[in-house]
């Protein structure tokens, strides 16, 4: 604390410190509460520009780029190349958030069952154009990654080989993050760091070890 860690921002502070002190049973209140009240009072903020190191997104660091008040830690990627079986749905974004567990299953089940796919991955919400999203409508691919040894075309679906691709990439936190925000930090941290956004995104929605919501920016 003299030296000023309850002022300093790394990766996964709020978990390691915050909610460490909450689950430690070896902590009476009265400690308890002692040490959050200098540790988890308010936001952490980066070090002062003075006395950050530089940054070097490329060589694998971690941006944090804040925006309206929150900071996002946006990491350069390399997604492989991969075959995507997935369907294209045009929904409101309230209908989508509702229906998005049930659109889901029957991907899923299209895959394995007809397409005779084996499921390689997560969720991956592809948009092909985000400048096409509005608060109205949500052009969407509903898709997931694929290992076939044949052609898995099944009426309806879409079927898309896609090459290796660069993204920006950050985690989104639904309980302080909102989507418009999600992607302006990501178009800000593409021109900040001299590479060129493109249209095309992705929402990861991983499952194995927690759940984990990722999106992704494809930049050159």
């Amino acid at each position: 604390m003299d030296a000023g860690a309850a002022r300093q921002l790394w990766k996964g502070y709020h978990q390691q410190v915050c909610n460490a002190l909450d689950a430690n049973p070896n902590l009476s209140d009265s400690e308890r509460s002692g040490f959050k009240e200098p540790l988890c009072k308010e936001v952490y903020q980066p070090l002062p520009v003075s006395q950050q190191k530089p940054v070097d997104i490329r060589a694998g660091d971690i941006l944090p780029l804040r925006d309206d008040g929150v900071i996002y830690e946006i990491s350069l990627l390399r997604r492989p190349e991969t075959t995507l079986f997935g369907r294209a749905y045009d929904l409101s974004p309230k209908r989508f958030r509702e229906d998005i567990g049930s659109i889901a299953r029957t991907v899923g089940v299209a895959a394995s069952r007809r397409g005779k796919a084996r499921i390689e991955g997560p969720l991956t919400l592809v948009f092909a154009d985000l400048s096409a999203v509005t608060p109205e409508r949500l052009p969407v691919v509903v898709s997931f990654p694929v290992e076939t040894t044949g052609n898995p075309s099944v009426a309806g679906f879409v079927v898309e080989n896609v090459a290796s691709q660069q993204v920006l990439s950050v985690d989104f936190d639904a309980q302080r993050d909102d989507v418009e925000s999600t992607w302006r930090a990501l178009y800000s941290a593409a021109l900040t760091q001299g590479f060129t956004p493109t249209s095309r995104g992705y929402v990861v929605v991983h499952t194995r070890g927690g759940m984990r919501t990722e999106y992704q920016l494809v930049v050159t």
